[in-house]
């Protein structure tokens, strides 16, 4: 959690935010805080969620994408509405908007900003404001950090230790032995009696029979606490021959102990191993015994050196199944001779298994292993108007345990992972993991919010509201991905009908003929100054819907080129494009918001005399800076003549562009606010026209 303290930071960070609103609202800590008491997967009363890296979280790199979750209905949110931050840096013009969500894929660039130079800069704080049509202001926080333990990665417990030994089981496997669990760490094969050693540096916390009975010989653990904090828990240890004690302190491959025979076997063969855990006690008192609440488990593999082994074997795909909302009757497969059919909200379950085949497992033993890395997408093929858009959507990257450090918690979510019963006509399937056989079916779509959730998370195709189905009758291309921990990759394309009697009633892009502009910015100098002018019209013709949107572009040649003179300092500011540059325009049908995005180059020159006008802008000299603008606002129809408005009727109270990006520019070395016509100085009037032809009237 972000210490009080931090949290103030951020809030005074946040103060001309803050005074141009009078109404704030701080949301509450985000779910899976590694702590107790229990939390819930899906908080149900937040309004804004940052998802994903949840707080607190643990990483060993810097993550590649940054979600956001909101109420984006229940508030009538437009995007210029929401600001995301970064380690103080804005990245909201880079952030993609569907629905409920906003996300931001940061660059490999950008990711080498976030890694740490010192072990103190570790923290990093993720920062998310959104105003609603009331004026109120939400504010997430969030904080993760980034901490190698070992430089490179840690040995593993076997020689060669800077080698990958041969994995049979992952962190994110089903158990089937008993009422089924998460496994919470990897088994590495190796025969009973082999030496283990200390992965990393610490002090033994824990030397202890962890077995119901307390004396089974088979469940003997040494834990040794690193210098981080992390425990490496070395379990299945042969008791005859554990080489330390609590309190010890032991140096990075120091002899902990010998591998015990297992007593039971795999494909014939005696299924002697180590499990290894990587976890944190976060529970009140000493380092328990393994396996209760206050425990938060870690990925081993995160930690331990990949050597040179590579694997390039991608998982494989057996098929795709459709299922009512949380039901194990598949209705539908991909398998199936024609196109399936799909009504309703569904969950779309995979078979999906990762074979250890690159390192060579003892005696020509395979293992199925599951995914490390599991997400899905849909895209329009054959659609009114080209709409239905599901983003790429993950549903689990398992770098640490889903469901903090609650047994229970981490328990229920494996039904939101793994479907374990299937049936489909005569076959009876599902997950099951066992000495035997494993097999591994995953509710594909059993995520919300950025957060799993089962009953809660399916495609929701028979959405309805005043802009139609989100998802109208017509057929789909169904993705799925599914990335094993080496970073090999299968994805599977699939098509589907949907059949819920919808059709999207909103503003298609070929029923606008053109976006005309007539916005009147006013720059405000360091002394009170005000300058406007305002800039000609701007035709715009939208290309076709793609993955929600539809995207038009405006060259240098047309763009609005906005100039404010000032007389008192003898010169003009133009804000335009250079020659060759261009603006993106981007339409979202569904949702109805438009949204600019374009680099201003700013040029100064002085004017010609008094009361005369300097040369707006030349597009072929050199900007003295650049400023990054976003504006965006909301489409709707007009009810009796069906053309295009800004805001109202009734369902939107938003009126005008929000300016969300550059309301500071620099002038000449001068700080000059940017603001737009109306008092509150970030909405801005535009006209919106549509062609001859009326769209069609909404289906009923």
């Amino acid at each position: 959690m972000i210490p009080l303290s931090r949290r103030l930071a951020l809030l005074l960070s946040f103060l001309p935010l803050l005074l141009a609103s009078p109404v704030m609202a701080v949301e509450g800590d985000n779910p899976f805080v590694p702590g107790l008491p229990y939390q819930p997967p899906f908080p149900q009363g937040l309004r804004i969620i940052i998802a994903d890296p949840v707080d607190g979280a643990v990483l060993q790199e810097s993550p590649q994408r940054v979600t956001v979750s909101f109420r984006r209905l229940e508030f009538d949110l437009v995007p210029s509405s929401l600001e995301l931050w970064i380690d103080g840096v804005e990245y909201t013009d880079s952030l993609h908007f569907w629905v409920d969500q906003a996300w931001v894929d940061l660059s490999p660039q950008q990711l080498q900003r976030l890694r740490p130079y010192r072990t103190e800069d570790i923290f990093h704080d993720i920062t998310a404001s959104i105003r609603d049509a009331q004026n109120q202001i939400y504010l997430a926080l969030a904080r993760f950090f980034i901490l190698p333990v070992c430089p490179g990665g840690c040995p593993w417990p076997f020689a060669p230790t800077d080698q990958p030994h041969v994995v049979s089981n992952l962190m994110e496997d089903w158990q089937s032995f008993g009422s089924p669990y998460f496994h919470s760490g990897i088994d590495i094969r190796k025969p009973a009696g082999t030496l283990v050693g200390a992965c990393a540096a610490g002090t033994v916390v824990k030397v202890d029979n962890y077995s119901k009975s307390g004396t089974d010989p088979l469940y003997w653990e040494v834990a040794v606490r690193d210098a981080a904090g992390f425990i490496w828990q070395y379990h299945h240890l042969d008791p005859c021959c554990i080489f330390v004690s609590e309190g010890a302190s032991v140096i990075s491959g120091q002899l902990l102990g010998k591998v015990i025979a297992w007593s039971d076997s795999m494909n014939g063969y005696r299924y002697d191993h180590l499990h290894l855990n990587v976890v944190r006690w976060v529970g009140a008192g000493p380092v328990s015994g393994p396996y209760v609440d206050g425990f938060v488990h870690y990925n081993p593999l995160r930690f331990l050196t990949r050597g040179s082994y590579t694997d390039t074997s991608p998982p494989l795909k057996f098929d795709i199944y459709y299922t009512d909302n949380e039901s194990k009757y598949a209705f539908a497969a991909a398998s199936d001779p024609s196109i399936p059919l799909l009504e309703k909200d569904v969950d779309i379950v995979a078979r999906l298994q990762d074979d250890m085949t690159e390192i060579p497992p003892p005696n020509g033993q395979p293992y199925v292993l599951g995914i490390y890395d599991l997400a899905y997408e849909v895209q329009a093929l054959e659609t009114e108007c080209g709409m239905g858009y599901v983003p790429k959507t993950r549903l689990a990257r398992f770098d640490e345990m889903p469901g903090g450090s609650i047994v229970r918690t981490q328990d229920s979510l494996l039904k939101a992972v793994y479907r374990k019963d299937l049936e489909r006509g005569l076959l009876v399937s599902g997950t099951y993991y066992g000495y035997e056989a494993q097999r591994y079916f995953y509710a594909m779509t059993n995520t919300k919010a950025g957060f799993l959730d089962g009953p809660g998370g399916f495609w929701d195709t028979d959405r309805t509201g005043v802009l139609g189905g989100f998802y109208p009758d017509g057929r789909y291309r169904l993705k799925t991905y599914a990335k094993d921990f080496y970073g090999n990759e299968t994805v599977s394309v699939d098509s589907v009908y949907l059949y819920n009697h919808l059709g999207y009633s909103g503003i298609c892009p070929r029923w606008i003929h053109d976006l005309a502009t007539y916005t009147s910015f006013h720059l405000k100098t360091s002394t009170g100054e005000d300058h406007a002018y305002l800039p000609p019209p701007v035709p715009v013709t939208f290309g076709a819907v793609a993955n929600g949107s539809a995207i038009a572009t405006v060259g240098s040649e047309t763009w609005p080129v906005w100039t404010f003179d000032l007389p008192e300092r003898g010169i003009r500011v133009a804000l335009g494009l250079l020659q060759g540059q261009s603006a993106q325009i981007e339409y979202v049908p569904l949702l109805g918001d438009v949204i600019l995005t374009w680099t201003a180059d700013v040029q100064v020159t002085p004017l010609a005399g008094p009361g005369a006008r300097a040369a707006a802008l030349d597009p072929s000299r050199t900007a003295s800076n650049s400023v990054s603008l976003r504006m965006s606002t909301r489409l709707a129809r007009e009810p009796s003549s069906g053309n295009a408005l800004i805001g109202t009727p009734a369902a939107y109270q938003q009126t005008g562009f929000g300016l969300v990006m550059a309301r500071v520019i620099d002038v000449n070395g001068e700080p000059m606010t940017l603001l737009s016509e109306d008092a509150g100085g970030e909405d801005c009037a535009w006209v919106m026209s549509t062609s001859d032809v009326p769209p069609p009237a909404p289906r009923v």
